[in-house]
């Protein structure tokens, strides 16, 4: 039974919307991001003033800066695209005032921007994202604050707000916001023990924010978790390659390299070279360096 995000967008949407939408996140989370895309401009095309794909349609560049490399352009592709579904999402709500699924997107939206732009050090804009995505995250609260996709948008905006230099706080205290790292990451930790759907987005943060806070362990412990779910998820294997490099795993690095080698998806090309290039060397490491303990 699906539940969280994907369920409450599919309530909205026409017999032919929804399978679109469905091919198109199921695509999404499996990395097939040719199918995905051409499935949410299809939406886009067919419902221009429908938020869902708009939403979805950010994503990838939000993943694929976050999770494969933080490539500023990916960066700047996200925000734009972001922009627009936000716009979208926005005009709607003004004649959709109690649709849930129109305050979930516009919760996710703004947390995501604010995290891509703390990353890139641009402090003033993610404050900015994070106060105008407080009033969503508090309409969440309201519909219950154990829901798990409030959850997601309270841990995103305390781990942000507690990892921001001290200089700049003042904007979140002026908002009447604090924030917590530790605090953030307990939340984000239940939304990722959920059943909804928002724990994949939630697992995967978690990974990219405990290695962050060098918790090598952790991070690992939610690549495996998401990767049980989504095995062919190249950006998720590519970190798991990475982690176990950087652990001293090498066996099973240059494994999990050659996964992602053996990927045929266009937008990941440049990972796949690495990771091809990558696995050669591991290849030619002394046996007893070749293998790691688990």
């Amino acid at each position: 039974m699906r539940s969280g995000l994907l369920l409450l967008l599919l309530l909205v949407a026409p017999v032919m919307a929804q399978d679109r939408l469905v091919t198109g996140v199921e695509a999404f989370y499996a990395t097939d991001w040719a199918t995905a895309d051409a499935a949410f401009n299809t939406l886009m095309r067919e419902r221009p003033n429908e938020p869902q794909a708009y939403f979805f349609s950010a994503m990838m560049p939000f993943w694929t800066y976050f999770f494969a490399g933080e490539d500023p352009a990916q960066a700047r592709l996200f925000l734009a695209r972001s922009e627009t579904a936000i716009r979208v999402a926005e005009t709607r709500l003004k004649t959709h005032p109690t649709d849930t699924t129109l305050v979930l997107l516009l919760n996710g939206l703004h947390g995501y921007r604010s995290l891509v732009a703390a990353s890139q050090k641009e402090y003033r804009k993610a404050m900015s994202s994070s106060i105008n995505g407080y009033g969503y995250t508090r309409q969440l609260m309201g519909y219950g604050a154990d829901r798990p996709d409030a959850l997601l948008g309270q841990g995103v905006l305390q781990y942000m707000i507690g990892s921001i230099p001290a200089e700049i706080r003042w904007m979140a205290a002026l908002a009447g916001l604090s924030g917590d790292k530790s605090e953030g990451l307990r939340l984000l930790n239940q939304a990722a023990r959920s059943k909804a759907d928002v724990r994949h987005d939630a697992t995967m943060i978690l990974s990219f924010l405990y290695e962050r806070e060098n918790r090598k362990d952790l991070a690992m412990v939610h690549l495996n978790r998401f990767l049980a779910r989504w095995p062919d998820n190249t950006v998720a294997r590519f970190r798991q390659a990475r982690l176990l490099e950087e652990t001293g795993r090498l066996g099973e690095a240059a494994a999990a390299y050659r996964m992602v080698a053996a990927s045929t998806h266009p937008t990941f090309a440049g990972i796949r070279d690495l990771s091809r290039t990558k696995a050669a060397h591991l290849a030619l490491a002394p046996p007893s360096h070749v293998s790691g303990t688990p």
